[in-house]
């Protein structure tokens, strides 16, 4: 007697989907990790902006520029750059979603002294990264008494 053997070939749907559902998973996770690292990225780049521009500001004081002080104006979306306290026409604006969250600074404004740099006011300004009303990414820095950010 000879025994007939069937043998099935393939996936029963049984497993598809239960590929489909781990596949999308991981999926999800990996989009949403790639997704944070951007949005890092954009309020990282926006803060070495705002950082070069702070320090341009101060070594303009240090080589004395044009005889006079020069500093940076706070607002919670622009840094403008200020000659002996005067607003000039050189505003850094933040990509969309940037602000300046919060500042310890008592003040809007630094000014660095001509030739010794030193900072008219101290203390840490926190910038966020926000999408519709959800801070996705805050990240702060401090100017110290001689200027130096830190």
């Amino acid at each position: 007697m000879q025994y007939m053997s069937f043998t099935k070939k393939g996936f029963t749907l049984l497993e598809l989907v239960i590929i489909v559902v781990l596949v999308s998973i991981v999926a999800k996770i990996t989009f949403s990790s790639f997704a944070s690292l951007n949005n890092r990225e954009v309020l990282d780049s926006q803060v070495a902006l705002i950082k070069s521009t702070i320090q341009k500001a101060r070594l303009e004081s240090l080589n004395s520029k044009n005889g006079i002080a020069h500093g940076v104006r706070f607002a919670s979306t622009t840094l403008t750059i200020t000659d002996q306290g005067v607003d000039t026409m050189r505003v850094v604006s933040f990509s969309n979603g940037v602000t300046l969250a919060s500042q310890t600074l008592g003040t809007t404004s630094v000014t660095f002294a001509k030739v010794t740099g030193l900072s008219s006011a101290s203390g840490t300004l926190t910038y966020t990264l926000t999408r519709g009303n959800t801070v996705i990414a805050t990240t702060s820095f401090s100017i110290n008494g001689i200027g130096v950010i830190q």
